[in-house]
């Protein structure tokens, strides 16, 4: 085998599908459970300043108030 052939079979043997995406899944924590934003929601809320408008964020920050408020009475 010469270096080209050696090289050519280490390619083959290692490429991946041309189908396969490498994909960062971006997961929020403002709920019990872990929640996989949408992509219009990426986009809209989690990615801007207006994270401030996501339903969830909101609902996660009630929970924060009424706790706050619980443990200072």
């Amino acid at each position: 085998y010469g270096t080209a052939e050696i090289i050519n079979q280490y390619t083959e043997e290692t490429m991946k599908c041309p189908h396969l995406q490498k994909w960062v899944v971006s997961v929020c924590k403002a709920d019990a459970d872990p929640y996989v934003p949408s992509n219009f929601q990426l986009h809209e809320y989690c990615r801007t300043k207006r994270h401030n408008k996501c339903p969830l964020y909101s609902k996660d920050m009630v929970k924060v108030r009424e706790f706050s408020n619980t443990v200072q009475t």
